[in-house]
């Protein structure tokens, strides 16, 4: 695929899209590295419990994982800092959550975020950035942390600015997600790439994969489970998701991509659905899940089992927004996060001012509502 030249004086860098990379993509706890460690980080990986996986466009991209830590010895030793560097796939990320819990055996519980779009979360103060478009202030800001930039073009619109008051303090991060939710556009960071574009350009722009069927042994994506549905505004407007046998292939989507299902199936035929979601772990013989949704059907989002944090956008916050009676943007702020935190002790939840599991059940079995919260 070719350089897009926007128009603005920018040039749209796609980045590496080959669905088949060269390398291993059968993960195993040699996949997560820490190199600070040095040769420590052997120990770490011999006590890997669990390893998680979650790509999203609303959500936030993360890698979690658990180990046994008996005496809590790893962490004493301070194996585990928030801001510390780790590798997934040769992927950087950085710990940003570490949680202790003892049933029987000490274990350790990391969340890691890409370093990338973290850097862009620290990045904060005050700023006029002048009279430039969306676009150009989304390429600016992949250039600071070395980002490959899928970027569609957008016209200027006044000055932009990163604005920072006694109740809160903008970073370049939600800059670009304001200015996205202003265009409908996406924002989010897969496969090393900042994408900022809308479902359409996407659909129109992104390499396409094809999944038989039924699939056959020897397909690329085998599917052991397939789920379409489509909407009675439009014959065209659905949603899908879809467990694959983890391959090379499986393993190499990310969120952005395009999909298209092969076989007799009526109104889904030469239908292209853009991959919102991809999540898988470490044994062996789990599935990779992937889901997602036709442009046309943006707001009927599978939202429901997913997590959500301060940073995540889109469908689900905008609902998750609406039942703690808060602003509704779909932009994960801090008044959402002040918001969440009353709603779950209201509620009697753990106030950890994440959306996860629990809250779903909570929200759908009956809840306090409480009123709108002032924050």
């Amino acid at each position: 695929m070719t350089d897009i030249d926007p128009g603005f004086g920018i040039v749209v860098t796609p980045g590496p899209h080959t669905i088949n990379r060269p390398g291993n993509y059968l993960i195993d706890i040699s996949s997560l590295e820490i190199p600070e460690l040095g040769e420590d980080q052997t120990t770490v990986q011999l006590a890997i419990t669990s390893l998680n996986v979650q790509l999203g466009m609303g959500a936030v991209t993360a890698v979690s994982f658990s180990v046994n830590d008996p005496d809590f010895a790893m962490t004493k030793a301070n194996y585990f800092v928030a801001g510390r560097q780790v590798t997934f796939r040769d992927v950087p990320f950085e710990i940003t959550e570490i949680s202790l819990k003892y049933s029987g055996t000490p274990s350790v519980s990391v969340v890691a975020k890409p370093v990338t779009t973290q850097k862009l979360r620290r990045d904060k103060g005050a700023r006029n950035f002048g009279s430039i478009s969306p676009s150009q202030f989304a390429q600016i800001a992949a250039n600071t942390v070395g980002m490959f930039t899928f970027i569609e073009p957008s016209e200027a619109d006044g000055t932009i600015v990163r604005q920072t008051n006694e109740d809160d303090e903008e970073s370049t991060f939600t800059v670009l997600q304001r200015l996205a939710g202003e265009l409908k556009y996406r924002i989010f960071e897969a496969n090393g790439i900042l994408h900022f574009a809308s479902d359409q350009f996407l659909i129109k722009n992104q390499p396409t994969v094809t999944i038989k069927l039924p699939s056959e042994v020897n397909d690329s994506f085998y599917a052991t489970k397939v789920s379409l549905s489509r909407s009675d505004d439009d014959m065209f407007a659905g949603t899908f998701s879809v467990d694959l046998i983890k391959t090379e292939s499986s393993l190499s989507l990310y969120p952005g991509l395009v999909v298209k299902f092969d076989g007799e199936l009526g109104a889904f035929k030469d239908v292209s659905f853009l991959i919102t979601n991809v999540s898988y772990d470490m044994k062996p013989s789990s599935l990779v899940r992937i889901s997602g949704t036709t442009p046309e059907d943006a707001e009927e989002d599978e939202v429901e089992g997913v997590a959500y944090s301060p940073g995540s956008t889109g469908k689900g916050v905008e609902r998750i927004q609406a039942i703690v009676g808060v602003a509704v943007d779909g932009v994960w702020g801090p008044r959402t996060t002040r918001a969440v935190e009353r709603w779950q002790s209201l509620n009697q939840l753990p106030v950890d001012g994440v959306w996860n599991e629990d809250d779903w059940e909570k929200a759908k079995s009956g809840f306090l509502a409480g009123g709108p919260a002032r924050i």
